[in-house]
């Protein structure tokens, strides 16, 4: 199928920043191989003083990308020396190519690059070239290929944006990088976790990539995507926070409140998620999770020994404008004809007013209808406990959109 000239554009462009971006890495980046790492001439302070003529080891302490960058001459001049002194070893070649990439010099940056690639692929400047020259062959298949070999190495680079952002937003890239993704990498994990540090367009993609890898069945966990959903949700972005929370952490399920069996309690880091519940009660108030038929979480014994009403739980929810009916089991606490438990929603995160007109239904069972007016795009959800005399079990928490009869 012939692609059109505005996607060619786009790629072209993408191939082009992406170049940029591995030149701006070697400024960043110390070199990945060595020769040998032992003794004070590790120290480049030390090694800065060392003649060139004495030491191998001085030589490759000093030749990084960075004086590549910023001083590709003298750069130029060192790697040339450590290629005569030490002609094994891949940094020299690489080097060299990195101080002809500063200085413009393509071919001869080529042909450096090309010896540094017989010795090894260790070497982060050498695959970011190579990266670089299978994009501009539009080789997609081969970047993504030697992509995928360095965040093997340096899954550090998952949060650099100038990388790794054209992989992320552009079509092509994007959906080559999806396939080294399904082959279940070890760089995956990270990629998720380290994904709250990106910001606009590239934490929005990644968001998107982690909603997709989750609808391919491929699932991280609620400890590997909690700190992404945060982020997303303080981007204004909740739906998409809330949906990779939904596909990536089992006990949050599909339903309009996440966790109705307050499993993700039982480990207090979840709470990094605002789509997990947030256990909020003070010493008065105490909580213990109740196991189902199966060993699962299936509800809380809450007790409320404070004299006044306290908040005990909150959760971020996405509802879209409409009638909703929640509903929740209360049994046992000594309680008579009133629920000492009220539902609160709302646009502040602190909000204790609760819903009017909550109703029982019987066996323990009680409901209240609302109407979400579109105020904010998400909501918070905090669950009041009045005071209790003993404890009492609280579960089978729900909400779902209300038909026009709703009360």
């Amino acid at each position: 199928m012939r692609r059109s000239a505005r996607s060619s554009s786009r790629l072209s462009v993408r191939i082009r920043y992406l170049g940029v971006a591995a030149a701006a890495i070697f400024s960043i980046v110390a070199a990945a191989s060595a020769l040998d790492r032992a003794g004070g001439e590790d120290d480049p302070v030390i090694a800065a003083i060392v003649p060139d003529a004495l030491a191998v080891r001085s030589l490759d302490t000093r030749l990084t990308p960075q004086l590549a960058q910023t001083q590709p001459r003298d750069a130029e001049r060192m790697a040339r020396m450590l290629i005569e002194r030490a002609p094994i070893d891949s940094t020299g070649p690489a080097m060299l190519g990195a101080a002809r990439v500063a200085m413009g010099e393509q071919p001869k940056a080529l042909e450096a690059f090309t010896v540094s690639a017989k010795m090894g692929w260790r070497e982060l400047s050498t695959q970011l070239f190579w990266i670089g020259q299978a994009l501009q062959l539009g080789d997609i298949p081969n970047a993504a290929m030697r992509f995928d070999v360095v965040l093997r190495q340096h899954s550090d680079l998952l949060t650099y944006a100038p990388l790794i952002e054209p992989w992320e937003t552009t079509p092509e890239l994007r959906a080559a990088l999806f396939e080294k993704m399904r082959q279940h990498p070890l760089w995956l994990g990270a990629y998720a976790r380290e994904g709250w540090r990106t910001k606009g367009e590239v934490l929005q993609a990644r968001g998107q990539m982690l909603v997709d890898l989750g609808r391919a069945g491929i699932t991280l966990g609620c400890a590997d995507v909690k700190s992404m959903t945060a982020a997303l949700a303080n981007s204004g972005n909740a739906l998409l926070g809330r949906n990779v929370w939904a596909l990536h952490c089992p006990v949050a399920g599909n339903k309009l409140v996440g966790d109705p069996g307050f499993a993700t309690l039982a480990d207090t880091a979840n709470a990094d998620s605002p789509f997990a519940w947030t256990w909020r009660g003070n010493g008065d108030v105490t909580y213990e999770l109740s196991k189902g038929d199966k060993g699962g979480a299936s509800g809380l014994l809450i007790h409320n020994a404070a004299p006044v009403a306290m908040p005990i739980l909150r959760q971020l929810l996405v509802l879209k404008p409409g009638i909703y009916r929640a509903s929740y089991r209360l049994t046992g606490g000594g309680h008579q004809g009133t629920s000492p438990l009220q539902l609160a929603i709302g646009c502040d995160p602190d909000n204790r007013q609760p819903l009017d007109g909550q109703r029982p239904l019987g066996n323990g069972r009680w409901e209240v209808d609302f109407r979400i007016d579109g105020q904010c795009p998400a909501q918070w959800l905090n669950v009041i406990l009045h005071p209790t005399l003993d404890a009492t079990q609280f579960g089978d928490l729900a909400i779902d959109e209300a038909g026009p009869g709703a009360k």
